[in-house]
């Protein structure tokens, strides 16, 4: 699942701003219980995990404003095709930024609440639930849905 509702266009950067994103209220760490991790824009991600998935998903979406890095992670026809997603992301102010907070409802099924930080502009979040599943040993998103 792709939103989004900026009308900037942008040119992708492979280099990461992560400059205040822990310590922005939106994203600041804070007490999580079992099965629930936070996390910002320096964690990279890996595809050993189903939060690991997520979170690779994420950083190619946000840091490394890659459609084919965020996809990569990503299950054949989960998300959106390379083209269009690499146009949402587009649309993103340089310098956005975001946070996750990731909690296990059942296994392979995740609570995210995804924080995107655009600079000068109030904190917009999303709340998804994303499946995730495992071949050839590693953890790829199976799909993500918006809750409202």
């Amino acid at each position: 699942m792709v939103a989004a509702d900026a009308t900037q266009s942008t040119v992708p950067t492979d280099e990461p701003s992560t400059s205040g994103v822990a310590s922005h209220p939106a994203c600041a760490q804070r007490p999580v219980g079992s099965g629930t991790t936070v996390s910002n824009d320096d964690e990279k991600g890996d595809q050993e995990s189903g939060p690991g998935a997520i979170r690779a998903f994420n950083h190619g979406y946000y840091v490394l404003r890659s459609a084919k890095a965020a996809r990569a992670v990503a299950a054949p026809g989960a998300v959106a095709s390379e083209y269009v997603m690499q146009q949402y992301i587009d649309q993103r102010p340089i310098g956005t930024r975001h946070c996750l907070r990731i909690t296990e409802q059942a296994p392979n099924e995740y609570s995210v609440v995804l924080t995107e930080l655009q600079p000068d502009a109030a904190p917009i979040t999303y709340r998804q639930v994303i499946r995730t599943s495992t071949t050839g040993g590693k953890a790829f998103i199976q799909s993500i849905k918006s809750v409202e």
